[in-house]
């Protein structure tokens, strides 16, 4: 039994020392093999990989390229790998463009770093393939990014700002080629995350093309040259608005219509009343009647879509350009910028359908044609060759009407005449351009309309528009006083005069319209400035606070109200005036 079991243990040890000796030996093989490659300097690695990536999106483009690239010097034995010294570079440049209400926001950026040590290691598998890959966990380049911002506003002068953040290294793709070779070229890819792109909220991860190449024996920077960084050349920065139009609703509409509205959305554009003109690039099918702007970025065309008695037309695609035309005088507040002829278009934006109605459109006249915000009225409506009938006719109710009137009701009191009967709405728009009533009366064979210009004036408010005011308050007591105001027009300006008998009066500014930039100036009776206040809306430049004091004791002053910056025809606002003590 004690033979026995002595046998066991000797064939057991001889299976492990077996075992050992054949590790040993493939150890040996590996070292002989990558030890060899390390000592003899003909055997020396060269080369390099590349990944390069292109992102295009709608304003937003980046390019980058980083590049993995052996020093040449032999390499350090850790284990069966040997570590090739490397060097990583990232290179980048890249602009975006984005709007946030009236506000525009430029970037462009490049990146600029010196090689960073990033060694790759090689070794070989028990198949006999050759592996190369980082042997380094994952760099970054500190502010190796620049970052130069403008930001853009309507009446205001844009500002520049720059920052800096690091550039961070992608995961290198690891490569293994079957056999004994003393050059390897290939190519692959690699996923870059979403956060590794300058400028960019939120967004997927792209994927990044790469190749590489590499040879044995060949001395740094040689027999590689095709595939030789090239750094992307980087252009002197010019921070470039493109302006696009983003919408266009409707975008459709049956021939024969009058006086449609059709509401044209930009990005990064700057639409001006009176300097901005729309062509729906079918002069003989469309014609523009009037456009209103309301925005920078918004406006309104009313179109006509073929005059009365042209045959009807097929259906079609068209185009959208609108154009807005440098001032010829100082006709916007200092600051402002306008590109020479800014133009912007859409390509397809538009179709004309046939209806399959015979179609007839008679004018009217209105009485009164015109009524205040909130005003509840009833209107004579007088047709040319019209056949209204009760039950039948009907003030239309499209999105343009919705907006401005409610509760329309239409009483027919003879073929050419009506009665309509609404309310404007106390937030319908108003401004140069006329709203235009229309009336409908449909068949199953056809469809008449008769339309008319109606104007919507804003609720006037209790103060003067010059200097020398007449109306205005004297504050002798601790009790409040609230005025509500609206600007007639973005160039104009409400004065009243305020007499304080209190030791100090505070002003308030509230409730101002989104997005306006409302300043109030306290002046003495010289006209001459004593203290201002500010609030600004959302998206407009940050200012001071809301409230100021003056000093009392029946001090007598003119204030002045008026708009820095806006993106409305009519800005609301509210002062709040009050008493107090020293």
């Amino acid at each position: 039994m004690q033979w026995m079991w002595n046998r066991h243990v000797f064939k057991r040890r001889f299976r492990t020392s077996r075992y050992a000796v054949a590790a040993f030996e493939f150890a040996a093989l590996i070292c002989l093999v990558v030890c060899a490659s390390a000592q003899t300097p003909d055997a020396v690695w060269s080369g390099q990989v590349q990944c390069s990536l292109s992102v295009q999106l709608s304003g937003y483009s980046h390019k980058e390229t980083q590049t993995w690239r052996l020093t040449g010097e032999p390499p350090r034995m850790q284990g069966s790998i040997a570590v090739y010294p490397a060097t990583w570079t990232p290179s980048s440049d890249g602009s975006s463009q984005r709007t946030v209400n009236a506000q525009v926001t430029a970037s462009q950026w490049k990146s600029s770093s010196t090689p960073i040590s990033a060694p790759i290691g090689m070794f070989l598998r028990v198949n006999g393939s050759l592996v190369i890959k980082s042997f380094h966990s994952l760099l970054s380049a500190p502010k190796a990014i620049t970052i130069t911002r403008q930001v853009s506003l309507l009446g205001t002068t844009p500002t520049l700002s720059t920052v800096q953040y690091a550039a961070d290294e992608w995961i290198m793709p690891p490569i293994e080629m079957a056999g004994a070779t003393s050059a390897i070229s290939g190519a692959g890819t690699t996923l870059v995350g979403a956060t590794a792109f300058p400028e960019r909220a939120g967004g997927s991860a792209q994927t990044a093309n790469c190749t590489w190449q590499f040879t044995k024996g060949a001395a740094s920077g040689t027999g590689n040259s095709s595939t030789t960084m090239s750094p992307i050349p980087q252009q002197p920065l010019q921070l470039t608005i493109v302006p696009v139009i983003s919408d266009v609703s409707p975008n459709n509409v049956l021939e024969g219509q009058h006086n449609l509205p059709v509401v044209i959305t930009g990005s990064f554009t700057h639409f001006i009343n009176g300097l901005t003109t729309v062509d729906f690039g079918a002069p003989n099918l469309i014609t523009v009647k009037s456009v209103s702007v309301t925005s920078p970025t918004m406006l309104t065309a009313y179109i006509n879509v073929v005059p009365l008695g042209s045959t009807p037309v097929p259906g079609g695609k068209f185009n959208i350009t609108v154009i807005t035309h440098s001032p010829t005088a100082l006709s916007v507040q200092p600051g402002t910028m306008i590109p020479p002829d800014e133009t912007a278009s859409l390509a397809g934006a538009f179709t004309v359908m046939t209806s399959g109605l015979i179609q007839y459109h008679f004018p009217a006249t209105l009485s009164p044609n015109t009524g205040q915000q909130g005003q509840s009225m009833t209107v004579t409506i007088t047709g040319t060759n019209t056949h209204f009938v009760q039950g039948v006719t009907q003030i239309d109710q499209s999105a343009l009407s919705t907006q401005r009137i409610s509760a329309p009701v239409l009483t027919v009191t003879s073929p050419t005449t009506a009665t309509a009967t609404f309310t404007i709405l106390p937030a319908a728009p108003t401004g140069t351009s006329m709203y235009t009533l229309f009336v409908i009366t449909k068949t199953t064979q056809s469809l008449e309309t008769a339309s008319g210009d109606f104007t919507i004036t804003p609720i006037p408010d209790a103060f003067s528009h010059g200097p020398n005011p007449t109306s205005g308050v004297d504050i002798y007591g601790a009790e409040p006083k609230t005025f509500d105001g609206q600007l007639a027009s973005l160039t104009g300006q409400d004065w009243f005069w305020l007499e304080c008998d209190k030791p100090t009066c505070t002003i308030s500014l509230q409730n101002v319209s989104a997005p306006t930039n409302i300043v109030v100036d306290a002046l003495d009776t010289n006209l001459n400035g004593v203290s201002s206040t500010t609030q600004q809306s959302n998206s407009l430049p940050q200012s001071s606070g809301s409230t100021m004091k003056i000093v009392g004791n029946s001090a007598f002053y003119y204030l002045r109200v008026r708009a820095t910056a806006w993106d409305l025809s009519h800005p609301k606002y509210s002062l709040v005036i009050t008493g107090t003590p020293q």
